[in-house]
């Protein structure tokens, strides 16, 4: 059964509060994102952790080797039971966070971002274009960084639905995160900003070890029942 990932994309902890009490007693890992963090800081992360909540740190780090240790030591101090890193950061990068986590003595999971789901094919071969590289399908670009992933041992990968078969089945070791899941892959209606989707038992299916869910549950009318109806699908 693949885990089921929340995604707290909330402005403030108080909103965020008042999902997990109405998710309490569920099996599921809340993933931390950019704007809460941003706003509430390491001592949301410590809270979450004190009450017994596993925690998914995503903030997606990507800097310079030194930069990107010390910070994965703080990461390490808080707790936390994943958080990412981008894979475009480089060997050098990667390994750096490693073993950082190694020092820290902790079983934080490295999760490597590779090509994020709001992409599309057009959009992600303009972007390579900007850079001054040949563009080439978002799954060559996830069929590469993966094999980073692989070589640098970090412990898992991020990407989308779309690429996971081909990810697990090149590195069945890697703990794949898929994002990008939506209820209804047909509905224009429900995709947002996200390019990539597919269902959760679907995705499931193609090897998804993780998947992260957000708009579907926080915005549902009944955020509870929405979860629990994705964790039976996921059975």
């Amino acid at each position: 059964m693949s885990s089921l990932f929340v995604a707290l994309d909330f402005e403030d902890q108080e909103k965020a509060r008042v999902l997990i009490d109405q998710l309490r007693g569920l099996p599921v890992i809340y993933k931390v994102g950019l704007e809460l963090f941003v706003a509430e800081g390491p001592q949301l992360v410590k809270k979450l952790k004190a009450s017994g909540e596993r925690v998914f740190l995503d903030l997606k780090l990507h800097d310079i080797p030194n930069t990107v240790s010390k910070t994965v030591s703080r990461i390490c101090d808080l707790g936390v039971d994943y958080f990412t890193v981008h894979l475009a950061g480089g060997a050098k990068m990667l390994e750096a966070a490693v073993q950082a986590v190694e020092f820290s003595k902790t079983s934080a999971c490295v999760l490597g971002v590779s090509v994020l789901t709001s992409f599309d094919q057009n959009s992600w071969g303009d972007t390579l274009r900007a850079m001054g590289t040949s563009p080439v399908d978002c799954s060559s670009s996830v069929r590469a960084l993966s094999a980073l992933a692989a070589k640098v041992k970090i412990g898992g990968l991020v990407c989308s639905p779309h690429e996971v078969k081909d990810v697990t089945s090149h590195y069945p070791s890697l703990f794949t995160v898929v994002p990008g899941i939506r209820l209804h892959e047909a509905s224009g209606t429900e995709r947002d900003d996200q390019a990539r989707i597919m269902t959760p038992a679907r995705a499931q299916a193609l090897g998804a070890k993780g998947i992260v869910v957000g708009r579907p549950i926080t915005q549902a009318a009944n955020p509870r029942a929405m979860a629990e109806k994705i964790l039976k699908e996921l059975q």
